[in-house]
């Protein structure tokens, strides 16, 4: 579920229907990796997480390469996506 919101998240941030602050504020935050680590999470999902808590200072450095910036972060989530078994029979609404 987390990766789904990561890659959902870059996408909305992308097409500029939310802001990086409000990214922020929702994902990509210091304090999750802290807690991701916490819980054991994989290091390359929190990799992921930290490359997202640097989004604003990449807009500002890079503006015109952003897009490209955001995309490969959200490459690095879908590739991560195949390291994990189908869910196919699993409601996480009910656990």
């Amino acid at each position: 579920m987390l990766l789904l919101s990561v890659i959902g998240c870059l996408e909305a941030i992308k097409e500029r229907k939310v802001t990086i602050d409000e990214a922020e504020v929702f994902l990509f935050l210091p304090r999750m990796c802290e807690m991701l680590k916490e819980e054991g999470y994989s290091e390359k999902l929190i990799h992921i997480i930290e490359l997202g808590c640097e989004l604003e200072d990449i807009d500002s450095l890079f503006p015109d390469g952003f897009g490209y910036i955001v995309d490969d972060i959200k490459k690095e989530a879908l590739l991560l996506l195949d390291d994990y078994d189908d869910y196919d029979r699993i409601y996480w609404l009910e656990e």
